[in-house]
Formats: C-alpha cells, structure tokens, sequence
C-alpha cells in the first residue's frame, strides 16, 4: 500500500509528552526514554496524530492551515519524509488494515 494512503497512530507501548521551550518543541516519549527536537511543523503532526489516528492529507490540510502554507508537493514531501523518520523512531506506526 503507497504511504499517501496510511492511517498513522502513536506506537501503542509510547506515551508521549510535548513541551514547548520558546521557539523549540521538545517531545520525550515515555516508552522508550527517548528525547527528541521537533520543528513547530513536525510538533503539530505529532500532536495531531497524539489527538486521534491521522492521514497523510489530513495531517497536509491541518498544517496548511494551522501554518497558512500552500499545499505542494515539497510540503506534501515533507511531510511524508517526517512520518518516515516518526515511524523509525517507533514513535508511530500504520493502523493496520
């Protein structure tokens, strides 16, 4: 299945907490013990999916909005790439079909 079609969860057995210091978001995700540096644009995914499952063009339409951007293909890009690197993380994961 093309990732553009995925649901994506936060990883049953992580728990994350986000704190915002100034103009940096930082996420510690209590599954692991892991700590991460997020961009305010990969902070708001994370949280959108934390909030409820998200799609690739619903995560695309809230960042649009919440940042008013275009929706192009180097967002769309992005965003794809930021799930990736989530996912590795095991931060997220697909919602099986």
């Amino acid at each position: 299945m093309q990732r553009e079609y995925l649901t994506w969860q936060i990883a049953p057995f992580s728990q994350i907490l986000i704190n915002t210091y100034g103009d940096e978001v930082v996420v510690f995700d209590t599954g692991s013990g892991s700590t991460l540096a997020l961009d305010p644009i990969a902070a708001a995914t994370l949280c959108s999916i934390n909030e409820e499952p998200q799609t690739n063009s619903s995560l695309t339409a809230k960042i649009t909005e919440t940042f008013l951007l275009f929706a192009d293909t180097s967002l769309e890009t992005y965003i794809d790439s930021l799930l990736h690197s989530l996912q590795q993380q095991n931060l997220i994961q697909p919602i099986p079909e």
